[in-house]
C-alpha cells in the first residue's frame, strides 16, 4: 500500500477574510438565518405538535386499544371513538394511547434585527 501526502491547502486570500465592521442582520430567537448571494431570510422549521384527545363523557370510560389499536369511550355495550378537541388536528391511532397530531408549516420572515459593528 502506497501512502501519498495530501497537497498543501493554500492560505485564504486577504480579501476573503470575514468582515469585522459594518452592518449585519440577525434573526429572532428560534429562527435560522439563510443566505443566497445577497439575499437573506429567517426560517423556522415546521413542527409536529401532539396533544391528548378529549376526555370521555360520564358514564363512559376511556379504554386504550379497545378495538385493535383504536382507543374508545365505552359505556356498557356502547362504544364511541376518541375525538380531537381541536378541529385542525387529526387523530393518530397507535398502540397505547392515541394522540391528536397537527403539523405546522415552516415560517419565513425577513431578518428583523440590525447589528452594527465598528
Amino acid at each position: 500500500m502506497t501512502v501519498q501526502a495530501a497537497a498543501p491547502v493554500p492560505a485564504l486570500a486577504q480579501s476573503a477574510a470575514l468582515p469585522t465592521s459594518g452592518q449585519f442582520w440577525a434573526c429572532d430567537p428560534g429562527f435560522t438565518l439563510q443566505t443566497s448571494g445577497n439575499a437573506a431570510r429567517c426560517i423556522k422549521a415546521g413542527e409536529r405538535v401532539e396533544t391528548n384527545p378529549g376526555n370521555c363523557v360520564a358514564p363512559s370510560q376511556k379504554r386504550i386499544d379497545y378495538r385493535g389499536q383504536v382507543d374508545a369511550c365505552v359505556a356498557g355495550p356502547i362504544a364511541g371513538d376518541m375525538v380531537c378537541l381541536d378541529p385542525t388536528t387529526r387523530i393518530e391511532v397507535r398502540r397505547g394511547i392515541d394522540v391528536c397530531v397537527k403539523n405546522t408549516e415552516p415560517t419565513i420572515r425577513q431578518p428583523a434585527s440590525r447589528i452594527t459593528r465598528s
